[in-house]
């Protein structure tokens, strides 16, 4: 009386009831826990994606202007701290964000056009600014240290 996942039947296409009926009644157990497994595999699948999905609009509805003019020139040797808040393989704009986050991006050889906030001289000034930013509901950002183009994760 509850649906179940779906298990194919080795039946003809025009086969007669009575055929169905035969192939249905021939599965055994461990096909349904597979065809169930499978299926649970599959609704995980898809809820993860939606999670994503749904984390990748909420960081979109903030990021909808290029930033390009960057806060840190990615020519130089020099090295700063900064908090990482995003990475996407597709172009992602930017147009309202807090004054304070001084918010810029890069496009890296890989594809990924990372977006960071803020930069600083000190990781202790980035693990503050860090706390502030998950405060904010960036959960999954961090620190990184940038030399030119090269990241690095502080020690």
């Amino acid at each position: 009386n509850e649906p179940s996942a779906p298990v194919k039947l080795n039946v003809e296409a025009t086969a007669s009831k009575d055929d169905y009926i035969a192939a249905y009644t021939s599965i055994d157990a461990e096909e349904v826990r597979l065809a169930e497994e499978a299926a649970n595999l599959r609704d995980l699948e898809i809820l993860m994606e939606a999670e994503n999905l749904a984390e990748i609009a909420s960081l979109e509805a903030v990021l909808t202007n290029d930033v390009s003019d960057a806060a840190y020139d990615f020519n130089t040797e020099n090295v700063v701290y900064t908090v990482q808040i995003g990475a996407f393989v597709k172009s992602v704009k930017t147009d309202s964000y807090t004054d304070s986050s001084n918010l810029f991006n890069h496009v890296y050889a890989d594809g990924y056009n990372r977006f960071y906030s803020g930069t600083f001289e000190s990781l202790k000034e980035a693990e503050d600014h860090l706390k502030q930013m998950k405060e904010e509901g960036f959960d999954d950002a961090f620190v990184l240290g940038l030399n030119g183009k090269k990241r690095f994760l502080p020690e």
